[in-house]
């Protein structure tokens, strides 16, 4: 007997009378009649009853919470094949907040429930592979899984595919072909982060690293789109695109960004407006203020505009030490234009003493964020030329993927998601390493907005 036929069936024929989703998500309406037959069915071994019963005791929803029964109960059920015991009872050992953290175990279940076609499990194991969790990493597995949930209407693998494509993680990057996945996605009824995928329409636009067809208005208007969807991110982006705005567009993100002090990524905003006069006048003091802010409150863009304002005395008085200091922790933290600036300056020993191989490593970092200069740097080194002198080149640094699309995705309606470690790039020596030479006008960098940011 099917699942579904199960759940008609049940309480002597009566149809539906408990679900899967009223024990999820409206357990209050289970009454002490039918608590009672659930509990007493799952001793008898109804694998049902037993997942259940499992999930009741998990959450401590109308029985109180027993961890050692919900354990029970659930692996009784996942053992005689219950496709959502096993996949709950996965998301549980892979999260380790409840259950023991076993990630060999939650891979095995996913397995299992995948081998009943069951697309979440498919997907999850997909997100396994991607993120090497208990397996090594694969995007080419990743993808077969993936492509597997998509071609069973699963919308979240359809979002992990044009991810994938979109960074061009482990495949050659396609955003043409990533973009009109996200827009497919757009015109399903699902429940997904909007904001999300209009930031990333507007990033494709605004990156131009290749053909994503997306036009200036239509990437602008996405942008816009993922700002009032929430995303404040999006906010970022469409500051650095303030050449290609109008003064109508200037002034409406001027004005959005001071209704919200308290955010990070609107500070940035009001600095780089502040600065670049968009929307409102220009004021170099006030632009620092906001990217210090902005910094302090953990933003990775602040911090590396921050470092550029040291750089060239705009706002505050030069240092070369917090140029340092301010630059170093944004390329530590993975933020591309800063690896790319220290990289030329220690291919170079500007301001810092000469060191090609650290300078390298970052400009190989940045490239791998797609930093098309970065990328022209390395080709020139490793073909046994000089470096472009770093006075002379016009940064365009890639955006980094934002820390809120860095959490793993296999989620568990009881207990979150688990954490993923970000890479961190070789930590740089400390601020005494800078060179205490005076800054002129040919040693000073000036940032670049719009087109120059991607």
């Amino acid at each position: 007997m099917s699942i579904l036929e199960t759940i008609k069936s049940w309480f002597c024929g009566k149809e539906n009378k408990i679900t899967l989703d009223i024990i999820l998500n409206h357990p209050s309406e289970i009454n002490d009649e039918d608590l009672n037959k659930i509990l007493d069915k799952a001793k008898e071994g109804d694998i049902e009853s037993e997942l259940f019963a499992g999930i009741l005791y998990l959450r401590g929803e109308r029985v109180q919470q027993d961890i050692v029964k919900a354990m029970e109960y659930l692996d009784k059920s996942a053992r005689a094949g219950h496709v959502q015991a096993q996949k709950i009872l996965a998301k549980e050992y892979l999260t380790g907040m409840v259950f023991p953290h076993d990630q060999q175990r939650a891979f095995e279940l996913f397995e299992k429930a995948a081998y009943s076609e069951d697309p979440e499990a498919v997907h999850n194991l997909g997100l396994m592979h991607k993120n090497g969790i208990y397996v090594e990493k694969n995007i080419g597995k990743a993808l077969e899984c993936f492509q597997k949930a998509s071609d069973a209407n699963y919308v979240d693998s359809k979002i992990e595919i044009a991810d994938i494509y979109y960074d061009g993680v482990g495949v050659p990057m396609d955003r043409l072909k990533a973009c009109q996945m996200y827009k497919y996605v757009l015109t399903l009824d699902a429940k997904i982060d909007i904001g999300r995928i209009y930031r990333r329409l507007g990033q494709a636009y605004a990156d131009k690293l290749g053909d994503c067809g997306i036009t200036k208005e239509e990437g602008i208007e996405y942008l816009k789109k993922s700002i009032d969807a929430g995303d404040s991110s999006a906010a970022e982006t469409l500051v650095f695109l303030g050449d290609e705005l109008d003064e109508g567009n200037r002034r409406w993100l001027f004005e959005l960004s001071a209704q919200h002090r308290d955010d990070p990524h609107f500070i940035l905003v009001s600095g780089v407006c502040y600065e670049k006069g968009y929307g409102t006048f220009q004021d170099v003091n006030s632009a620092f203020n906001c990217y210090k802010k902005a910094s302090e409150l953990g933003n990775i863009w602040g911090t590396h505009l921050a470092a550029c304002s040291y750089l060239n005395g705009s706002g505050v008085e030069r240092s070369a030490e917090e140029w340092f200091r301010l630059e170093s922790e944004a390329a530590e933290r993975g933020l591309s234009a800063a690896q790319y600036d220290l990289g030329m300056s220690y291919l170079n020993g500007i301001r810092v003493k000469l060191d090609k191989e650290k300078g390298k490593i970052l400009l190989q970092q940045a490239a791998a964020n797609h930093c098309v200069d970065a990328i022209k740097a390395l080709q020139e080194v490793q073909g046994g030329g000089n470096p472009t002198p770093y006075d002379n080149v016009t940064p365009k640094p890639s955006p980094d993927i934002p820390s809120d699309e860095l959490k793993e995705s296999i989620t568990t309606p009881m207990q979150g998601q688990p954490h993923v470690e970000q890479e961190k790039s070789p930590q740089l020596q400390a601020p005494q390493e800078v060179e205490k030479i005076q800054l002129d006008e040919k040693s000073k960098l000036e940032y670049r907005t719009s087109e120059d940011f991607h």
